[in-house]
C-alpha cells in the first residue's frame, strides 16, 4: 500500500553545556520541517487480531532553524535563522484505536532521522566553539510519539 504524504514537524532542542558544565555549546534551537514523502504501509497478516500497523517512508523538504537569541546574549550561534534543504526517511509502528468507513485514528511511535544540508559559513560559530572543521550537514534523530489521522 503506497501513499504520498505531507509532513510538518516542530523539533525543539534544549540548551547543551560542556561536560564540565562551564561552557554553553548550544542555546535552545527550534527546527520547523515542511516536506513530503513516499510511504509504504505494511498491513498486518489476515490471521493477526491485533490492529498493529507498520510503515516506512522516504522524503525531502525544507527545515527552518531558529536559534533562541534571548536565552544567552552574545552566543556566537545567535545569528542562525535560515532554511535548509532536508532529506528524511524513517519507520513507524502504530496501533489503530478507532476505525470507521471514513477515518482511522492511529497511535504510533516513529524514528525519523533528518539530514539537513546546511551552509558551513552559517554554522562556523558552532564549529569554532566545538573546535571542529566547519560542517555542511546536520543530522537530527528524533523519536516521536504521535497520533495519525487517515481519511
Amino acid at each position: 500500500n503506497w501513499a504520498v504524504r505531507g509532513d510538518v514537524t516542530l523539533i525543539k532542542l534544549d540548551n547543551k553545556f560542556s561536560e564540565d558544565g562551564t561552557t554553553l555549546l548550544s542555546p535552545p534551537v527550534d527546527m520547523l520541517y515542511f516536506g513530503g514523502a513516499i510511504e509504504v504501509n505494511f498491513t498486518a497478516p489476515l490471521y493477526q487480531d491485533l490492529p498493529l500497523t507498520f510503515a516506512a517512508n522516504l522524503g525531502a523538504g525544507f527545515t527552518n532553524i531558529d536559534v533562541d537569541e534571548t536565552w544567552r546574549a552574545g552566543h556566537p550561534a545567535n545569528g542562525i535563522d535560515d532554511g535548509y534543504l532536508t532529506f528524511t526517511g524513517g519507520a513507524q509502528v502504530g496501533m489503530n484505536v478507532y476505525r470507521s468507513s471514513s477515518m482511522d485514528v492511529n497511535l504510533f511511535v516513529k524514528a525519523q532521522p533528518y539530514l539537513i544540508l546546511t551552509d558551513s559559513t552559517d554554522f562556523l560559530p558552532y564549529a569554532t566553539l566545538l573546535q571542529v572543521e566547519p560542517f555542511e550537514s546536520v543530522w537530527v534523530l528524533p523519536l516521536t510519539l504521535g497520533v495519525r489521522l487517515t481519511f
